[in-house]
C-alpha cells in the first residue's frame, strides 16, 4: 500500500452533492506520467501512464505493437534520469517474421480463469485507493506470473507482456487476464504477442469477437471468481 500511494495524490476540496445536499469528500487520484519511447533515435510512442514498471511496459509496447518478438531482440534500453524518457536500440531485423505462436491452442481449466480473476482483484492497491486503474495478470502453468496496474488498460496489458518477455516466459503458453472492455485492438495486441488466451472482466465488441475467432484466440468474458462466458474455444 505504501507504493500505491506514492503514486497518487490527494484531491483538495472535493464536495460530493447528494440527495439535495453537500459533503466534502475524500479523494484520492491515481498520478499521470509521461513517457517518451524512442527506437533507434527515432520517436516511436508517447505513453500516458503510472510511474510504475517502466522499463516492463517499454518492452511490452515494443512486443505488442510487433516491433519485437523476444527481449534478446532489445540491444540496449535505457531511462533518462526522470524516468520521462527510454531509448530502445533494437537489434537488425527485429520483429521480422511476427510472434513465435503455439502449433495448438492453449490449454485452460476453468479453475485458472478462477483464480486469475481472484488473484488480479487481490493484487491492485491503486485500484483500491483511487478506483482510477486498470489491471492485467499472467497466467503460466497454472500459476500466476505477476498483476499489473495503471490508469490505461493497453498499459497494463504491456507490463504484464513485458514481465514475460523478461523471465523469458513463453507468452504462447500463458493466460492473459484484463479488467478492460475487449475491443479488436485489444485483441490485435494480445496477437502480436502471441498470446492464444485472452480473458476480461468485462466484454467483448462483435468485432473483437470476430477478430478473436481470426487470429485462434479463446475470448473469454464476464470472467469473477465465480463465473465466465466463453464466446471462442
Amino acid at each position: 500500500m505504501t507504493e500505491a500511494l506514492e503514486l497518487c495524490a490527494q484531491a483538495e476540496g472535493v464536495r460530493v452533492c447528494r440527495n439535495g445536499g453537500e459533503a466534502p469528500l475524500r479523494r484520492s487520484l491515481a498520478r499521470e506520467h509521461r513517457l517518451s519511447l524512442l527506437v533507434d533515435g527515432e520517436p516511436f510512442a508517447l505513453i500516458h501512464c503510472t510511474p510504475s514498471q517502466l522499463r516492463q511496459l517499454a518492452l511490452g509496447r515494443l512486443c505488442t505493437a510487433g516491433r519485437i518478438a523476444g527481449a534478446e531482440d532489445v540491444l540496449s534500453l535505457r531511462f533518462s534520469e526522470s524516468g520521462d524518457r527510454a531509448e530502445a536500440a533494437l537489434r537488425p531485423g527485429a520483429g521480422a517474421g511476427g510472434k513465435r505462436s503455439p502449433r495448438n491452442r492453449s490449454v485452460w481449466r476453468s479453475e485458472d480463469i478462477f483464480r486469475l480473476s481472484a488473484a488480479l482483484r487481490a493484487a491492485m492497491p491503486l485500484h483500491d485507493e483511487t478506483y482510477g486503474t486498470h489491471g492485467a495478470a499472467l497466467m503460466y502453468r497454472g500459476e500466476t506470473l505477476c498483476c499489473c496496474e495503471d490508469i490505461g488498460r493497453h498499459n497494463a496489458i504491456d507490463k504484464a507482456v513485458g514481465t514475460a518477455l523478461e523471465r523469458d516466459i513463453p507468452l504462447g503458453e500463458c493466460i492473459l487476464y484484463t479488467t478492460g472492455r475487449i475491443a479488436a485492438d485489444i485483441v490485435e495486441k494480445t496477437a502480436a504477442a502471441g498470446i492464444k488466451v485472452l480473458v476480461s472482466r468485462a466484454l467483448p465488441t462483435a468485432e473483437a469477437l470476430e477478430l478473436a475467432g481470426t487470429c485462434g484466440i479463446t475470448l473469454i468474458g464476464r470472467a469473477w471468481e465465480d463465473q465466465f462466458e466463453v464466446y471462442t474455444d
